[in-house]
C-alpha cells in the first residue's frame, strides 16, 4: 500500500510539477490543470497556467467564480487532468506503471475526506486514488497491446537526440516498442529524420512517408499525416508548441483514440 503522495512517490501528487495539457493549455502541474477546470472562462484557465506554484494556483480559484456544475463534473474532470499528466509524460507513466497492484491512497492531514484519507481519522473516499488506479489499469492493458507501427514525429527545430532515445527507451520498457516494430516517418526534418536514423541504426524497420508537395500542394503535410495516424498504433512527438503540423499529427491520434506521448521542449 502507497498511502501518501511523498517522497519517491511525489509524482502521484497533483502537486508534482511537470508539464499536463488539458483543452490546448499548458499548465505546470495537474493542480494548475485542474483549478482552471473550476471555470470555463479561458482568459482565466490561461491565467492559471502562467502562476508559478500550484499552491498559489489554488489560492488565486479561491477569489474566483466557480463554474455552477462544478459538484456534477468535479470527478470527470480530475480524470481528465489526471489522464493528461501520464499519458502526456512517459516518465511518469512508467513510474505509475512501476507501482504494480500497490493500493494508492492520498493520505494527508488535512481533512480532506474527498479526493483523499485523512491519516487523522483514517476516513476518506480517495477518489484521487480511484482515479490514479483506474489509469494505471488502462496503462497496464495499452502495455499487453504491443505496438507494431510507431510514428516519432515532431517540430523541425527538435535536435536533442538524449531526449528522443530517453523517451523511446522508456516506451520500450512500457512494452510499446519490441523487434518488430515498424517506424512510421513522415520525413520531415528534426525528430520525424532523428527517429528514422535511431530505428535505422538499430536494425528496426523504417517506412516512410513523404508528404507529397508537388502532387497535392499546401495540404500535403496534413494528408500525410492523416495517412500515418490510420496506420500507426502508438505516436511519440516531440513538439515545440507552435508547430501546426505537429500539433495536426497530435490531433489525428486523438481523434482516432490512439495513444499519442507527446514530449514539449
Amino acid at each position: 500500500m502507497i498511502n501518501q503522495f511523498k517522497g519517491e512517490h511525489r509524482f502521484l501528487s497533483n502537486f508534482h510539477m511537470c508539464n499536463v495539457e488539458v483543452d490546448g493549455i499548458v499548465y505546470p502541474s495537474s493542480e494548475h490543470a485542474f483549478m482552471a477546470m473550476k471555470t470555463l472562462d479561458e482568459s482565466v484557465r490561461k491565467h492559471v497556467a502562467t502562476i508559478d506554484s500550484p499552491g498559489d494556483a489554488k489560492r488565486f480559484m479561491k477569489t474566483q467564480e466557480i463554474r455552477k456544475d462544478w459538484l456534477q463534473v468535479s470527478i470527470r474532470e480530475m480524470s481528465k487532468v489526471v489522464r493528461a499528466k501520464f499519458m502526456g509524460n512517459a516518465d511518469l507513466a512508467e513510474k505509475l506503471l512501476a507501482t504494480g497492484d500497490e493500493e494508492l491512497i492520498e493520505g494527508n492531514w488535512w481533512n480532506d475526506t474527498f479526493w483523499g484519507v485523512c491519516l487523522k481519522t483514517n476516513n476518506g473516499k480517495n477518489n484521487l486514488g480511484k482515479i490514479l488506479m483506474e489509469i494505471r489499469d488502462e496503462l497496464k492493458r495499452k502495455e499487453k497491446a504491443m505496438c507494431n507501427n510507431l510514428i516519432i514525429a515532431g517540430s523541425r527545430s527538435f535536435n536533442d537526440k538524449d531526449l528522443m532515445l530517453e523517451r523511446i527507451k522508456a516506451l520500450e520498457e512500457l512494452g510499446h516498442i519490441n523487434p518488430s516494430t515498424t517506424l512510421i516517418c513522415g520525413m520531415a526534418k528534426g525528430a520525424d529524420l532523428m527517429g528514422r536514423e535511431i530505428f535505422l541504426r538499430a536494425g528496426l524497420a523504417v517506412r516512410d512517408m513523404p508528404a507529397e508537395w508537388e502532387l497535392i500542394g499546401r495540404g500535403a503535410g496534413y494528408v500525410r499525416n492523416e495517412s500515418m495516424a490510420r496506420l500507426a498504433d502508438i505516436a511519440l512527438v516531440f513538439w515545440d508548441g507552435v508547430s501546426p503540423g505537429t500539433k495536426h499529427m497530435i490531433s489525428c491520434m486523438e481523434k482516432l483514440g490512439k495513444p499519442v506521448y507527446v514530449v514539449r521542449f
